[in-house]
């Protein structure tokens, strides 16, 4: 018992001093929130799977792309996926969900989980939307086992 209990310490200590991994941030030169219009969202679900694209969220945000599925998963939400080329393969997720009411509510997110910042897609008071930078660490934990 008191051999385990000394390679567990060991192990825990050796790997506590690890030194942890600075990841690039893709989205630094961009303010960290950006004002992008509703038929940009709207855009974006009539591309087709494979189909290769520009999307341009505005503040000089363009976003080249090619897509990768673009999907009903039910009836009231669609969901479309994107890779991008020039920002090291960030992914893109997009859903639109039609409501109760048949207002429509979008969301998603850019994300690269090689980098340090990435991008949401939220709704103001307002009704207006926005992409809103966030940091991936606080999304994507790592797995330590």
């Amino acid at each position: 018992m008191l051999m385990l209990l000394v390679c567990l310490c060991t192990y825990a200590g050796a790997t506590a001093q690890q030194p942890t991994e600075v990841k690039p941030k893709l989205f630094a030169s961009y303010p960290s929130t950006l004002s992008i219009s509703e038929s940009c969202l709207q855009n974006i679900f009539s591309l087709a799977q494979d189909q290769e694209a520009n999307i341009d969220f505005g503040n000089n945000l363009v976003f080249p792309c090619k897509v990768l599925r673009n999907e009903l998963k039910y009836s009231n939400m669609q969901t479309v996926l994107i890779r991008s080329s020039i920002f090291d393969n960030a992914m893109l997720q997009v859903s639109r969900v039609v409501n109760r009411d048949q207002s429509i509510t979008y969301n998603g997110r850019i994300i690269n989980e090689r980098a340090a910042d990435g991008f949401q897609i939220k709704k103001t008071a307002a009704g207006t939307y926005q992409l809103q930078k966030f940091e991936t660490d606080r999304v994507l934990e790592g797995c330590f086992l």
